[in-house]
């Protein structure tokens, strides 16, 4: 089964990274979830959600997977502007979600793009939701 398209939405936000607190959520199947911010050392685990993505599906418009070199680096300047949040369970990542400039003109500067992405086993349990969830509130900060 491949893996469901990630989702871009447009949005106003005003977002400070040292607000961001880790917190709890349920979800649907009221498994005990983590949302945190991410860091470099969890690129290993999106690499392993990511790369099925590109190789199976044209959903990214990536022709090959990012190494977790690459990935790491994508975390690090992501995270100089916006969160990028994982979702754990367990202290398995099992999905993940960021925000990105949507455009670099001026007029652009208050939107946001975002992007997220769940493991195919734990697709469908509410784990997109909880991630935007807690993605849009910080951009809306």
């Amino acid at each position: 089964m491949l893996c469901q398209p990630s989702i871009c939405l447009r949005f106003i936000f005003g977002y400070n990274i040292e607000s961001i607190r880790e917190h709890k959520a349920k979800t649907e199947a009221t498994m005990s979830l983590t949302i945190r911010l991410a860091s470099t050392a969890d690129a290993p685990q999106i690499y392993e959600i990511y790369s099925p993505i590109v190789r199976d599906t044209a959903i990214s418009f990536e022709q090959a997977p990012p190494d977790v070199k690459e990935i790491a680096a994508r975390i690090t300047k992501t995270l100089q502007q916006y969160p990028w949040l994982v979702c754990e369970i367990e202290r398995q990542i099992v999905g993940y979600a960021y925000a990105s400039s949507f455009r670099s003109r001026f007029a652009y500067q208050w939107t946001a793009e975002t992007t997220v992405y769940v493991h195919q086993d734990y697709q469908r349990r509410g784990i997109a939701r909880a991630l935007y969830t807690s993605l849009l509130a910080i951009l809306r900060q």
